[in-house]
């Protein structure tokens, strides 16, 4: 894995790059200083451009493979964005994505509940068929799903919001504008009640919807 680290001060670059190797051991690490530096011919797999509390960088890092930004930076707003709190949906420039399978849509939530780690067809299948017994059934059904998600993004010219890494499929949470990754950078603060609506949709969502409640009720203590 190759990481680019962005720090506008120079003396916190060491304090950055020991948090990142602590956090993922062998990683090729590339200090880059000041906001202009030049990232031409880069090809990262994970940007991290942050003046956050080290501890917590680490920390997030280790939870999920998630992008970051500084908060206090200006993002420009992308063409597609998620609702993850209540009913989970897809927008393309305001407009809901419409898929041919519903399962599609399914699928893409759990990439967005990923943060951008690369998932397998296997672990795709796990998940979105817990209750089968034999989920690696369902690995072709996949593979239609997968056609599906891309081609509804392709038609839309929005595709490049996925990585592809041999037969891996992850969400590059950079271009997408979702309330659950604003909310992990604490810049989206719904109610209780709306903490607890995340993907309320999906079982498989209920491990993170339980931490997000959890971290919700800790933050108003």
């Amino acid at each position: 894995m190759k990481i680019i680290l962005i720090d506008e001060k120079p003396d916190g670059m060491e304090e950055l790059k020991e948090a990142v190797i602590g956090a993922l051991p062998g990683a090729r690490i590339s200090p880059v200083e000041g906001q202009e530096a030049g990232l031409a011919g880069e090809s990262p797999s994970m940007l991290i451009e942050t003046d956050m509390d080290m501890h917590e960088l680490a920390g997030r890092i280790r939870a999920g493979g998630m992008k970051l930004r500084p908060e206090k930076e200006a993002e420009k707003k992308n063409r597609v964005s998620i609702r993850t709190f209540g009913i989970f949906d897809v927008f393309i420039d305001g407009i809901p994505l419409d898929f041919y399978y519903s399962k599609s849509k399914e699928l893409m939530a759990f990439l967005v509940d990923r943060r951008g780690k690369a998932c397998s067809a296997h672990e795709i299948a796990r998940n979105l068929w817990q209750e089968d017994e034999e989920a690696g059934t369902h690995l072709s059904y996949v593979s239609r799903l997968k056609k599906d998600m891309l081609a509804a993004f392709a038609e839309k010219g929005c595709a490049d919001i996925f990585i592809k890494s041999g037969r891996e499929l992850a969400l590059d949470p950079l271009k997408v504008d979702c309330d659950y990754y604003d909310w992990l950078r604490g810049s989206f603060k719904p109610d209780r009640e709306g903490l607890k609506s995340y993907m309320q949709q999906y079982s498989w969502a209920e491990v993170t919807a339980a931490w997000i409640s959890a971290a919700g009720q800790s933050a108003e203590a």
